[in-house]
């Protein structure tokens, strides 16, 4: 479905220029690279090859997080909920986290604070017991499995019309001070993630 989209977009891009997004060179390539790269095997590769996976919320976004402001919390016990668990299944904690990030943080503010929050969400996965994840796994799967998740996202938005294109863009440009403050490349993506 995601190559339709993205193969359609393509051949209709330059007859809408004007509603269209406008790519940075290497987001383009960054998202050819992924619609290549689609296939049964590959993910079938993923998921055998990476023994990390959790269960994941699979549309993580502060517009599905609620916390609670009542006096009756503290800042060492606040109750929070995660809503619209539709697209939840098999995954990985870091890419649900990588998506949370790029979905609505800004960028400066990212670049202030995204190392710390992800040494946090480490720390706190090695004091529950989990041994078997380097730092370096969880850094690099934070930034390419949260990127590929926006890649699939952002094909998707290409397809919509009208005022949803301003969507397309908004992700876009988030993709793009990410891929290049984390000097990503086209070899780094296999396939958008689903």
């Amino acid at each position: 479905m995601i190559q339709g989209i993205w193969e359609k977009y393509n051949s209709s891009a330059e007859e809408h220029s004007s509603n269209s997004i406008q790519w940075d060179p290497l987001v383009r390539q960054l998202v050819d690279k992924a619609m290549e790269g689609i296939s049964w095997e590959s993910q079938q590769e993923r998921l055998n090859s990476n023994s990390n996976f959790t269960l994941v919320h699979g549309d993580f976004w502060p517009g599905n997080v609620m916390i609670s402001t009542s006096s009756n919390t503290n800042e060492n016990n606040c109750d929070i909920r995660l809503l619209d668990w539709e697209m939840c299944g098999l995954g990985s904690g870091p890419q649900d986290l990588g998506q949370y990030i790029l979905s609505n943080m800004d960028p400066v503010v990212r670049r202030e604070c995204e190392e710390r929050l992800i040494k946090n969400y480490y720390q706190k996965l090695v004091s529950l017991g989990v041994s078997d994840f380097s730092w370096d796994e969880c850094w690099k799967e934070y930034k390419i499995g949260g990127l590929e998740r926006w890649l699939w996202f952002l094909v998707y938005y290409c397809g919509l019309e009208g005022e949803m294109i301003k969507w397309g863009q908004f992700f876009h440009d988030q993709i793009q001070e990410f891929v290049h403050d984390h000097k990503i490349c086209p070899e780094d993506i296999t396939q958008p993630r689903p």
